[in-house]
C-alpha cells in the first residue's frame, strides 16, 4: 500500500469513529480540570481581595507572581506565565526533546503515569476498531490491555536507557572532541547530530512498539507469545523501510503544522475581557481535539499499511488462530 493511500483510508477511519476521539478529549479535560482546580484554588486564596487581585484584571502582575511561586506547594509549583498558549506546549517539547519527562513535579508525574496506562487501553480499542477486526471498541480494549501494556513497559525501558545511557556518552564524546575548538559552529553541528542521532533511535522504537502492537492485534498473539509481536514488527519494517518511514514522517509533518497553526493564532495570557478569554479556552480546545485525531490517524493509517497484504514469517508466527477480521 502506498503512503498516501494509507492515509487517505487511515483519515476515512478517524473519521467514521470519531465519537472515540471525543471520548478521549472528555478524559482529557477531566484530567486537567481536576489538577487545574488544584491551581485555581490556591490562585484564589494568595489573591483575595486585594490589591494584586485587581492589578490581574489589567495585565499580568509579575510582583504578584514572584511571591506566589515562592510560597507555592504540590501541583501549584508547576504554575507560570507560560502555560497559557503556544508556551505550554514549548514547555511539554522542550521536556520531551530533553528527556525530562520523569523529573517532573511528582502530581504532573503521577498523573501522567495515569493517564498512560490509560493510554494503553485506549490505544488497544483504537487499534481494534481501524484494523476491522470483529470486536467493539471496548471489547478489543479490555482484550489487547495487557499485551499492549508489556509492549509499552518494554519501549519504555529502552527510551529510559537511551536517555539515562546512550545521551550522557554522546555529550561526552561531543565534548571530548570539540574541547579545543574555537569555532562554535562544528561545536553547534555536532551538537545537532547528537540530537538527531537520538531522535533516530527514539523515532525507530517508537514505530517498532507501534507495528508491534498491530501485529499483537492482527494475529491475537497471547501474552505468553508477546516477544513474536516486536519480531514481526521488525520483519515488516525490514520488507517496507522507505514506506514505513514515509508514512511515519508524513504523519509528523502533519503534527507539526497543526503546532504552527496554534502557534500562530493563539493568544497568550494576557487576555483581560471575557471574550477573548473564551476565545483563548476555545482555541486551546481545538487544539487538543486536533491533536488527539491526529493520533488517531497514526494508529489509522499504520493500521491499514500494515494489514495491506503483509504476512507474517512461519518462525515469527504464533501457534494460535489469527483474530477475525473484515477487511473494508
Amino acid at each position: 500500500m502506498k503512503v498516501f493511500k494509507a492515509i487517505k483510508e487511515g483519515a476515512q477511519l478517524v473519521y467514521g469513529y470519531r465519537r472515540y476521539i471525543f471520548l478521549v478529549y472528555g478524559i482529557n479535560f477531566l484530567l486537567a480540570l481536576a489538577l487545574a482546580s488544584i491551581v485555581a484554588a490556591d490562585i484564589e486564596a494568595s489573591l483575595g481581595n486585594s490589591l494584586s487581585a485587581e492589578s490581574l484584571r489589567r495585565g499580568f502582575d509579575n510582583l504578584w507572581y514572584q511571591g506566589f511561586s515562592a510560597g507555592a506547594q504540590g501541583v501549584s509549583e508547576t504554575f507560570d506565565p507560560s502555560v497559557a498558549g503556544i508556551g505550554a506546549v514549548f514547555n511539554g517539547l522542550d521536556e520531551m526533546l530533553q528527556g525530562k519527562m520523569l523529573s517532573q513535579h511528582p502530581g504532573i508525574l503521577w498523573s501522567a503515569l495515569s493517564y498512560w496506562l490509560l493510554w494503553c487501553f485506549l490505544s488497544a480499542g483504537f487499534i481494534t476498531i481501524y484494523g476491522q477486526v470483529k470486536l467493539s471498541f471496548f471489547r478489543g480494549a479490555e482484550k489487547f490491555f495487557l499485551r499492549f501494556l508489556i509492549l509499552s513497559l518494554g519501549a519504555g525501558l529502552i527510551y529510559i536507557l537511551l536517555f539515562s545511557a546512550v545521551l550522557p556518552l554522546m555529550d561526552q564524546f561531543v565534548e571530548q572532541i570539540s574541547r579545543d575548538f574555537i569555532d562554535e559552529r562544528p561545536l553547534f553541528l555536532y551538537t545537532v547530530g547528537k540530537y538527531l542521532l537520538l531522535w533516530g533511535m527514539i523515532c525507530f522504537v517508537s514505530m517498532l512498539l507501534d507495528y508491534s502492537k498491530i501485529a499483537t492485534v492482527r494475529w491475537n498473539i497471547p501474552r505468553k507469545s508477546i516477544h513474536l509481536a516486536p519480531r514481526a514488527a521488525l520483519d515488516f519494517l525490514r520488507h517496507y523501510p522507505f514506506r514505513s518511514l514515509g508514512l511515519y514522517l508524513m504523519n509528523g509533518v502533519f503534527w507539526f503544522l497543526a503546532m504552527g497553526i496554534y502557534w500562530l493564532i493563539a493568544p497568550g495570557g494576557g487576555e483581560r475581557w471575557w471574550v477573548s478569554i473564551f476565545f483563548v479556552i476555545i482555541i486551546g480546545q481545538i487544539y487538543i481535539v486536533i491533536r488527539i485525531a491526529l493520533k488517531c490517524l497514526f494508529y489509522a493509517s499504520e493500521t491499514r499499511f500494515f494489514f495491506s497484504g503483509y504476512e507474517i514469517p512461519e518462525q515469527a508466527r504464533p501457534a494460535t488462530n489469527p483474530a477475525e477480521q473484515t477487511v473494508s
